[in-house]
């Protein structure tokens, strides 16, 4: 569980034992197996994985609606009150797409970059 966290979140056991607030030996004695890793440490690992996941998930997702919306072929629009609002709207989601990226570019807390 330890190690196949670690590997997903790009982690060394020498960068995990900071971020998760434990002695580099108890990362080791985990990523070893001599020892159950503790709830905590478990607890944050799939927190931490999951919230990294829902992340990627968020910004493929994002980025399948501009692909849409940019397909020639299709030229699918959106109307509001009678105007068209599909550029703004392409607009708005590269902005996410930024944010996601930026997001997952520097996740923070010692994570490193999460892009693929």
């Amino acid at each position: 569980m330890f190690n196949d966290a670690l590997t997903k979140l790009r982690l060394s056991v020498y960068a995990s034992a900071p971020l998760l607030g434990i002695s580099l030996r108890q990362a080791q004695r985990y990523s070893a197996g001599e020892q159950e890793v503790s709830r905590p440490v478990a607890n944050q690992l799939t927190l931490l994985v999951n919230m990294v996941t829902r992340w990627k998930a968020e910004r493929k997702k994002n980025r399948e609606m501009i692909e849409f919306f940019e397909d020639k072929n299709a030229r699918p629009r959106i109307h509001a009150d009678g105007r068209d609002i599909t550029d703004s709207w392409v607009m708005t989601l590269r902005d996410r797409d930024a944010e996601w990226e930026k997001l997952l570019r520097a996740p923070g807390d010692g994570i490193p970059s999460q892009i693929d």
